[in-house]
């Protein structure tokens, strides 16, 4: 694999774009039972 530091870096970028894409969405769903007004009232 010899690549050049400009498809290393555009790799790198897109991966970034990603992971920052998917951590919004999954904290935005993950924490919409914490976000809720009735949190502490439909605790399990």
């Amino acid at each position: 694999m010899n690549f050049s530091i400009q498809k290393s870096a555009f790799l790198v970028g897109v991966l970034f774009i990603v992971a920052a894409v998917t951590s919004i969405i999954g904290g935005l769903i993950l924490y919409q039972p914490i976000l809720g007004p009735d949190y502490l009232i439909s605790y399990p």
